[in-house]
């Protein structure tokens, strides 16, 4: 009995919501979504230095 390999996108592919898009728009859908990354990367550095901070400041009252 042979086993049929699909692919992981064909169920993105049958569904009905589906196109393809050209390469200029996937060019600026990834831009968009750089930008996204980076300004949620820099929020994290924000939060990680305030909790090491806070983190910090807790070790001292003991």
């Amino acid at each position: 009995m042979a086993i049929e390999l699909k692919s992981p996108f064909d169920k993105v592919k049958n569904n009905p919501n589906f196109r393809e898009i050209s390469d200029e728009e996937f060019a600026e859908a990834n831009a968009e979504i750089s930008v996204v990354m980076d300004e949620f990367s820099h929020t994290l550095r924000i939060e990680q230095a305030q909790a090491e901070k806070a983190l910090s400041e807790l070790y001292l009252t003991f």
